[in-house]
């Protein structure tokens, strides 16, 4: 029963620490993505955690915004012909998010292929 309990407040903390990591993954993906198209950085949001730029410094702050569990903020360049360059910097979040899964399932995959090839490991005393 011991192995039960234990097992599940693992599967739950990891499952807690995924979502955290997955937000902050989505969240830098648009980051990224932003710089890369020429906007600016504002501020970035994990959960009420909060990074602004003010007066060219980082700042952290707490802030909170029902609905969401995380915000990345940017100013636009200048447009080009008139249109600003959204598509890839919206695009990002998603982007590292399949990446960040495509890897994982190659990771799990690969500990499946070993398991399966050389067998679970043997445990002492048993």
């Amino acid at each position: 029963m011991a192995e039960i309990l234990s097992g599940a407040a693992i599967g739950a903390l990891s499952g807690i620490a995924a979502v955290f990591l997955h937000i902050a993954l989505h969240e830098t993906g648009h980051l990224i993505a932003g710089k890369i198209s020429g906007y600016g950085f504002v501020s970035i949001r994990i959960f009420t955690m909060t990074f602004i730029k003010v007066n060219g410094k980082l700042k952290v702050k707490r802030f909170s915004m029902p609905g969401t569990l995380g915000q990345c903020l940017m100013s636009p360049p200048e447009p080009k012909d008139g249109k600003f360059p959204y598509f890839f910097y919206n695009l990002g979040g998603s982007l590292i998010n399949f990446i960040t899964a495509a890897a994982a399932s190659c990771v799990k995959a690969a500990v499946v292929i070993c398991l399966c090839q050389f067998g679970e490991p043997r445990r002492n005393g048993g």
